[in-house]
C-alpha cells in the first residue's frame, strides 16, 4: 500500500523496532527478518536506514523527503551532500580467496561451525585450512566476480556512498613483498571506477579485520614492528594507486576488537605460555 515503509533496523536487529514504533504508533508490524519489518499506515516521515528503505523513498515520497520526525513532530530532512549509503567487507564479500595472486589472510583460516571460535579468539596456535570445514571468506557473495552487477544494483537503490575494504593480501600477498600484486592493484582500480561511473564516492578501509597470513606466521602479526613497516608500504600503495578514484579513507575497523577477537581482528593467535593480556596490550 502507499502509506507503507520499511524500516530497516540494522545489525540491532528487533532491539531497535520499538524506538521506530514511537514514530508510528498505528503502525502494523510484520516481521520480515531479524533486521527489517514491514510497517502498514506508518507516518508519511520515517527516519530510513538502509538502502532498501532508500529506494521506497523514492518511489512512495516524490519529494524524496527522506528524513526523520522530530520530537514536538518537527521534520528534520538530510542535506543533500549527506552521504547514503552501505557497507560491508572485502572478506565478507568478495570470496575468490586463492584467484588473482591473493594469499591467504587471518579471516580466511577461520571455519564456520564448533571449531570458529577457537580460532577467532586465538586459541589455536598455528591455524591451518581443514579438510571438511566449510570457510565462508572463501566465497562470500562472490563480488569478486560480480562486482559490475552488484554496484549496479546499489546505485539502483540510490546509495551515495559505498563502504568497503582492501583485502591486504590481495596488494601484498605474503605481506612483505617489496611491490604489490598487480592483479589485485587492478581489481580495486576497477572497482572504484565502477562506483564512480555511477556517482557513488568509495569510503575505502585499508584493515577491516585483514592481515596477510604470511605476516601472521613469519613475524606474529601484530607483534612485530616489521609488520608496521609492511603495513606503512601498503597503505602508501593504496593512496598512491588510487588518488582521485578514493577521497575518504579509514585505518583500522574496530580498532579495539583485539581486545575481544584478537585472531579475527589482528591475526593474534596465543602460544603456549604467553601472557594473554600482555600480548593484546603490546
Amino acid at each position: 500500500a502507499p502509506d507503507a515503509m520499511v524500516l530497516d533496523c540494522g545489525c540491532g536487529g528487533g532491539a531497535n523496532i520499538k524506538p521506530l514504533l514511537k514514530l508510528c504508533p498505528n503502525g502494523k508490524v510484520q516481521g520480515i527478518d531479524s533486521s527489517a519489518v514491514s510497517v502498514e499506515k506508518a507516518r508519511p516521515h520515517v527516519l530510513l536506514a538502509s538502502a532498501t528503505a532508500t529506494r521506497l523513498a523514492h518511489q512512495y515520497d516524490p519529494a524524496n523527503q527522506v528524513g526523520c520526525m522530530l520530537a514536538g513532530g518537527s521534520f528534520y530532512k538530510l542535506p543533500e551532500n549527506f552521504l547514503w549509503g552501505a557497507a560491508i567487507a572485502a572478506n565478507q564479500c568478495e570470496g575468490a580467496y586463492n584467484e588473482g595472486g591473493r594469499g591467504l589472510s587471518n579471516i580466511d583460516m577461520m571455519p564456520h561451525g564448533v571449531h570458529r571460535m577457537e580460532v577467532k579468539l586465538g586459541g589455536t596456535p598455528h591455524p591451518t585450512l581443514q579438510a571438511g570445514e566449510y570457510y565462508p571468506s572463501h566465497t562470500g557473495v562472490d563480488f569478486y566476480h560480480h562486482y559490475k552487477e552488484d554496484i549496479a544494483l546499489m546505485a539502483e537503490l540510490g546509495l551515495k556512498v559505498f563502504r568497503t575494504s582492501i583485502s591486504w593480501s590481495r596488494l601484498y600477498p605474503h605481506g612483505d613483498e617489496r611491490t604489490p600484486n598487480p592483479e589485485g592493484v587492478a581489481f580495486y582500480r576497477n572497482v572504484f571506477q565502477e562506483c564512480r561511473k555511477y556517482g557513488i564516492e568509495p569510503l575505502v578501509t585499508l584493515c577491516h579485520f585483514d592481515i596477510p597470513m604470511g605476516l601472521v606466521e613469519q613475524y606474529g602479526s601484530w607483534r612485530s614492528r616489521k609488520t608496521l613497516e609492511c603495513f606503512a608500504r601498503y597503505a602508501e600503495t593504496c593512496f598512491k594507486e588510487y588518488s582521485g578514484l578514493v577521497h575518504y579513507w579509514l585505518t583500522f575497523n574496530e580498532i579495539n576488537i583485539l581486545l575481544h577477537s584478537p585472531f579475527s581482528g589482528a591475526g593474534i593467535a596465543f602460544q603456549e605460555g604467553e601472557n594473554r593480556s600482555q600480548v593484546i596490550y603490546q
